[in-house]
């Protein structure tokens, strides 16, 4: 791949990393309620606005994680798009790295939503 390349998908995960941190804040404070575009779109969230918001307050430390290793992977990208060996391992750990965070937010944000279900008549 080109250096351009590089740079061009360093610029695309910084702002993949900004706009999951955005999201991020404001689906756990209820400025974006359930919908169908984004924020934690799992049957366990989508329950009711309380498990929605209790889902993404549960994650939201998580999901920042994700946010800024994937920003700074984009960053590293960026800043080593000459060598495309180094791009390349920053894109396998930094998204790795990136993905396991939202797993694991992920499940947090399933776990705090079915416990808010459970006690719901």
């Amino acid at each position: 791949m080109s250096t351009s390349s590089w740079i061009l998908i360093g610029i695309a995960l910084i702002g993949a990393g900004i706009g999951l941190w955005v999201v991020a804040e404001r689906t756990a404070d209820g400025r974006i309620g359930r919908n169908r575009y984004a924020g934690i779109r799992l049957r366990s969230t989508r329950a009711s606005d309380e498990a929605w918001v209790a889902g993404h307050q549960a994650a939201k430390q998580g999901t920042r994680v994700s946010a800024a290793l994937i920003g700074l992977t984009g960053v590293g990208l960026v800043a080593t798009s000459g060598d495309p060996d180094v791009a390349a391992l920053l894109i396998i750990v930094g998204l790795a790295l990136g993905c396991g965070a939202l797993i694991k937010a992920t499940m947090a944000a399933t776990n705090a939503a079915r416990s808010v279900s459970a006690r719901q008549p």
